[in-house]
């Protein structure tokens, strides 16, 4: 079976490179159709690596994957879909790395949130807003369309995670009004979206903060049980981060082994669509209960 796996993945390599090199090779009258097929090739890609629950063979393939996505974005600087598709490689890869290595992840992240960034600025209240001054929180504000609700979660998403990993650099926290004005916007055009990402994000933004800025714990535990409501209790990275971050908060041991335990014995195809995300929750699970004496 891992054989097979590794199969369809060199595959997937080698359909997109030669793509790539039609893009490159292609005379100017060609290079919108090579372009095009290419993203569609990519856009595939990235559907098969959020489908796949082999951590490692993932962790292995991703950088050579990034590297071809970051050529496609250079033959079209433009491209929505490919800014988006670069967002996630570059999350995904930095959130598989932050354990061992965050200021690898730092950078990782913050790349991530620029390409995000770029297909969020295409929203064109937006960036006029911003080029007329208007503060980042404000300006965000305009962005109310479903057909950016993804530009907006995956910025938020590395932007949230960069400041998270960097919680004792008092320049980087000032911008987390920022990171939270986009989530907002997310909660209030579909919530549902991503498995309740966002519910995700604000119970563990609320979890960080001072008890006296976040509202307490019940709005930490009302984030997350809206989160479990969305996915079923199946997307897992949302039981892992209750976990780090509430049952932490609260002192509660039981609560932690409980949730992280339930985590790694969740079957591996229990959310299909986003498999990979569930590994990489199962391997962080692992890490937490490996590093319970840090937390309690």
């Amino acid at each position: 079976m891992k054989d097979l796996k590794v199969s369809n993945h060199i595959n997937w390599l080698l359909l997109l490179t030669g793509a790539l090199m039609a893009l490159n090779g292609c005379a100017s009258m060609i290079k919108p159709m090579a372009v095009k097929s290419t993203i569609l090739v990519s856009k595939d890609v990235n559907d098969a690596v959020f489908r796949e629950d082999d951590l490692a063979l993932v962790k292995a393939g991703l950088p050579g994957n990034i590297l071809m996505v970051e050529g496609i974005v250079r033959g079209a600087p433009n491209d929505y879909d490919i800014l988006i598709i670069a967002a996630q490689a570059f999350s995904g890869y930095a959130i598989m790395v932050e354990d061992d290595d965050p200021e690898h992840a730092t950078e990782l992240y913050l790349k991530g949130r620029e390409y995000a960034l770029r297909a969020l600025k295409q929203h064109r209240g937006f960036r006029k807003a911003l080029e007329n001054g208007t503060p980042f929180w404000k300006a965000v504000k305009k962005v109310n369309s479903k057909g950016y609700i993804d530009a907006l979660l995956w910025t938020g998403v590395c932007w949230g995670q960069e400041i998270n990993l960097n919680l004792d650099d008092p320049m980087t926290v000032v911008d987390a009004a920022d990171v939270k004005a986009i989530m907002l916007q997310v909660k209030a055009i579909d919530d549902t979206y991503f498995h309740g990402m966002v519910h995700v994000f604000f119970g563990t933004y609320y979890a960080i903060l001072p008890t006296i800025f976040s509202g307490g714990t019940k709005v930490v535990t009302a984030e997350f049980d809206r989160a479990f409501e969305i996915s079923e209790n199946k997307f897992l990275l949302a039981k892992v981060y209750y976990a780090r971050y509430y049952a932490t908060l609260i002192k509660d041991e039981d609560l932690y082994d409980r949730e992280l335990n339930e985590v790694l014995d969740a079957p591996s195809d229990i959310l299909p669509e986003v498999a990979l995300m569930n590994a990489i929750a199962k391997a962080k699970a692992k890490r937490l209960l490996q590093d319970k004496s840090k937390y309690f």
